[in-house]
Protein backbone atom coordinates (compact mmCIF):
# COMPACT_ATOMS: atom_id res chain seq x y z
CA UNK A 1 0.00 0.00 0.00
CA UNK A 2 2.80 2.41 0.90
CA UNK A 3 4.50 1.52 -2.39
CA UNK A 4 1.35 2.37 -4.34
CA UNK A 5 0.97 5.69 -2.52
CA UNK A 6 4.62 6.57 -3.18
CA UNK A 7 4.23 5.64 -6.85
CA UNK A 8 1.11 7.80 -7.25
CA UNK A 9 2.80 10.70 -5.46
CA UNK A 10 5.83 10.38 -7.72
CA UNK A 11 3.68 10.34 -10.86
CA UNK A 12 1.74 13.39 -9.70
CA UNK A 13 4.99 15.21 -9.00
CA UNK A 14 6.29 14.38 -12.48
CA UNK A 15 3.07 15.57 -14.14
CA UNK A 16 3.00 18.81 -12.16
CA UNK A 17 6.67 19.45 -12.80
CA UNK A 18 6.38 18.76 -16.52
CA UNK A 19 3.43 21.15 -16.66
CA UNK A 20 5.49 23.86 -15.00
CA UNK A 21 8.37 23.21 -17.39
CA UNK A 22 6.09 23.32 -20.43
CA UNK A 23 4.61 26.61 -19.25
CA UNK A 24 8.01 28.08 -18.50
CA UNK A 25 9.17 27.33 -22.04
CA UNK A 26 6.74 30.00 -23.28
CA UNK A 27 7.03 32.46 -20.43
CA UNK A 28 9.85 34.41 -22.07
CA UNK A 29 8.61 37.57 -23.74
CA UNK A 30 10.31 40.16 -25.87
CA UNK A 31 9.08 43.72 -26.29
CA UNK A 32 10.09 45.82 -29.28
CA UNK A 33 8.95 49.04 -30.91
CA UNK A 34 8.39 48.98 -34.65
CA UNK A 35 9.11 52.16 -36.60
CA UNK A 36 6.27 52.55 -39.08
CA UNK A 37 7.29 53.60 -42.59
CA UNK A 38 3.98 53.31 -44.38
CA UNK A 39 0.34 52.64 -43.65
CA UNK A 40 -1.73 51.18 -46.50
CA UNK A 41 -5.07 49.73 -47.51
CA UNK A 42 -5.77 47.03 -50.08
CA UNK A 43 -9.35 45.83 -50.39
CA UNK A 44 -10.05 44.29 -46.96
CA UNK A 45 -6.43 44.45 -45.81
CA UNK A 46 -4.70 46.95 -43.56
CA UNK A 47 -0.96 46.85 -44.23
CA UNK A 48 1.68 48.33 -41.96
CA UNK A 49 5.22 48.51 -43.31
CA UNK A 50 7.81 48.74 -40.58
CA UNK A 51 11.57 48.97 -40.71
CA UNK A 52 11.88 45.40 -39.43
CA UNK A 53 8.69 43.60 -40.46
CA UNK A 54 5.48 43.85 -42.46
CA UNK A 55 2.09 43.39 -40.77
CA UNK A 56 -1.08 42.54 -42.66
CA UNK A 57 -4.48 42.71 -40.94
CA UNK A 58 -7.94 41.83 -42.21
CA UNK A 59 -10.45 44.63 -41.62
CA UNK A 60 -14.15 45.11 -42.23
CA UNK A 61 -15.75 47.73 -44.44
CA UNK A 62 -16.54 50.28 -41.73
CA UNK A 63 -12.90 50.46 -40.62
CA UNK A 64 -11.80 50.91 -44.22
CA UNK A 65 -14.33 53.70 -44.76
CA UNK A 66 -13.13 55.52 -41.66
CA UNK A 67 -9.45 55.25 -42.53
CA UNK A 68 -10.04 56.47 -46.09
CA UNK A 69 -12.36 59.27 -45.03
CA UNK A 70 -11.25 62.90 -45.04
CA UNK A 71 -13.92 63.67 -42.47
CA UNK A 72 -11.82 62.78 -39.40
CA UNK A 73 -11.68 66.21 -37.79
CA UNK A 74 -11.95 65.79 -34.02
CA UNK A 75 -11.32 62.03 -34.23
CA UNK A 76 -8.04 60.62 -32.94
CA UNK A 77 -6.52 57.16 -32.82
CA UNK A 78 -4.39 55.48 -30.17
CA UNK A 79 -2.65 52.14 -30.56
CA UNK A 80 -2.37 49.69 -27.70
CA UNK A 81 0.26 46.96 -27.36
CA UNK A 82 0.12 44.34 -30.12
CA UNK A 83 0.77 40.72 -29.13
CA UNK A 84 2.56 38.17 -31.34
CA UNK A 85 2.37 34.41 -30.76
CA UNK A 86 4.79 31.68 -31.83
CA UNK A 87 2.97 31.35 -35.18
CA UNK A 88 3.51 35.07 -35.91
CA UNK A 89 -0.18 35.82 -35.51
CA UNK A 90 -0.71 39.39 -34.33
CA UNK A 91 -3.53 40.74 -32.18
CA UNK A 92 -3.97 44.27 -30.92
CA UNK A 93 -6.37 47.11 -30.30
CA UNK A 94 -6.73 50.55 -31.79
CA UNK A 95 -8.80 53.04 -29.81
CA UNK A 96 -10.89 55.68 -31.58
CA UNK A 97 -11.51 58.82 -29.55
CA UNK A 98 -13.94 61.59 -30.41
CA UNK A 99 -14.75 64.96 -28.83
CA UNK A 100 -18.19 66.06 -29.97
CA UNK A 101 -21.57 64.45 -30.66
CA UNK A 102 -21.03 65.25 -34.34
CA UNK A 103 -18.11 62.80 -34.46
CA UNK A 104 -20.12 60.23 -32.50
CA UNK A 105 -22.97 60.44 -35.01
CA UNK A 106 -20.49 60.12 -37.88
CA UNK A 107 -18.89 56.99 -36.38
CA UNK A 108 -22.32 55.46 -35.81
CA UNK A 109 -23.26 56.23 -39.42
CA UNK A 110 -20.29 54.14 -40.54
CA UNK A 111 -21.55 51.20 -38.49
CA UNK A 112 -19.57 51.54 -35.27
CA UNK A 113 -21.44 50.69 -32.08
CA UNK A 114 -20.62 52.16 -28.69
CA UNK A 115 -20.52 49.57 -25.93
CA UNK A 116 -19.96 51.90 -23.00
CA UNK A 117 -20.74 55.51 -22.19
CA UNK A 118 -17.28 56.78 -22.99
CA UNK A 119 -15.77 58.88 -25.75
CA UNK A 120 -13.98 55.85 -27.12
CA UNK A 121 -14.46 52.97 -29.52
CA UNK A 122 -12.22 49.92 -29.60
CA UNK A 123 -11.06 48.21 -32.79
CA UNK A 124 -9.74 44.68 -32.41
CA UNK A 125 -7.25 43.83 -35.15
CA UNK A 126 -5.93 40.39 -36.09
CA UNK A 127 -3.27 39.66 -38.65
CA UNK A 128 0.11 38.15 -39.45
CA UNK A 129 3.71 39.33 -39.22
CA UNK A 130 5.95 38.85 -42.26
CA UNK A 131 9.63 39.22 -43.03
CA UNK A 132 10.40 41.65 -45.89
CA UNK A 133 12.17 40.24 -48.93
CA UNK A 134 15.84 41.18 -49.20
CA UNK A 135 15.20 43.31 -52.30
CA UNK A 136 12.23 45.18 -50.84
CA UNK A 137 12.80 48.94 -50.87
CA UNK A 138 9.93 51.31 -50.22
CA UNK A 139 10.08 54.94 -49.15
CA UNK A 140 7.29 56.01 -46.81
CA UNK A 141 5.89 59.52 -46.81
CA UNK A 142 5.60 60.17 -43.09
CA UNK A 143 7.00 63.50 -41.94
CA UNK A 144 7.79 62.12 -38.47
CA UNK A 145 8.57 58.76 -36.92
CA UNK A 146 5.71 56.65 -35.58
CA UNK A 147 6.21 53.64 -33.34
CA UNK A 148 3.96 50.73 -32.33
CA UNK A 149 4.71 48.52 -29.34
CA UNK A 150 4.82 44.74 -29.89
CA UNK A 151 5.02 42.02 -27.25
CA UNK A 152 6.37 38.75 -28.61
CA UNK A 153 6.11 35.42 -26.78
CA UNK A 154 8.70 32.79 -27.66
CA UNK A 155 10.24 29.54 -26.45
CA UNK A 156 13.45 29.65 -24.45
CA UNK A 157 14.79 26.76 -26.50
CA UNK A 158 13.43 27.78 -29.89
CA UNK A 159 13.27 31.53 -30.11
CA UNK A 160 13.92 31.73 -33.83
CA UNK A 161 10.46 30.84 -35.11
CA UNK A 162 10.35 30.80 -38.91
CA UNK A 163 8.70 33.92 -40.30
CA UNK A 164 7.10 33.78 -43.74
CA UNK A 165 8.33 36.14 -46.42
CA UNK A 166 6.11 39.13 -47.05
CA UNK A 167 3.82 39.04 -50.11
CA UNK A 168 4.54 42.74 -50.67
CA UNK A 169 6.62 43.86 -53.64
CA UNK A 170 7.37 47.21 -55.27
CA UNK A 171 6.75 47.58 -59.00
CA UNK A 172 9.18 49.37 -61.31
CA UNK A 173 7.03 52.51 -61.19
CA UNK A 174 7.20 52.54 -57.39
CA UNK A 175 3.66 51.23 -56.87
CA UNK A 176 3.29 48.93 -53.90
CA UNK A 177 1.47 45.67 -54.64
CA UNK A 178 0.57 42.59 -52.65
CA UNK A 179 0.14 39.11 -54.09
CA UNK A 180 -3.48 38.06 -53.61
CA UNK A 181 -5.00 34.63 -53.94
CA UNK A 182 -5.76 35.10 -57.61
CA UNK A 183 -4.36 38.48 -58.63
CA UNK A 184 -2.14 41.37 -57.68
CA UNK A 185 -3.85 44.03 -55.62
CA UNK A 186 -2.81 47.66 -55.79
CA UNK A 187 -2.18 49.06 -52.34
CA UNK A 188 -3.29 52.61 -51.59
CA UNK A 189 -1.30 54.51 -49.01
CA UNK A 190 -3.19 56.32 -46.28
CA UNK A 191 -1.33 59.53 -45.54
CA UNK A 192 -3.85 61.52 -43.51
CA UNK A 193 -1.67 61.66 -40.42
CA UNK A 194 -2.02 64.37 -37.82
CA UNK A 195 -1.30 62.88 -34.39
CA UNK A 196 1.04 60.55 -32.53
CA UNK A 197 -0.45 57.40 -34.01
CA UNK A 198 0.06 56.20 -37.59
CA UNK A 199 -3.70 55.61 -37.70
CA UNK A 200 -4.53 59.32 -37.54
Amino acid sequence: MKYIIKTISLLLSIVLFSGCVTKSLWEDKHTYYESVQSFNLAEDKLIIIGKEYHYIFTIDNKIKKLLMSKNKEGISFETGTFHIDKENKVEGNVYINYQEKEQLDYLKSLGFSQNKKTNEFKLELEGTRYLPKHDFHFEGTFSKEYKIKFLEKYSKYNRTTQILLSPLTVATDGVLIVAGLSALIVVYEVSLLTGDSPFN
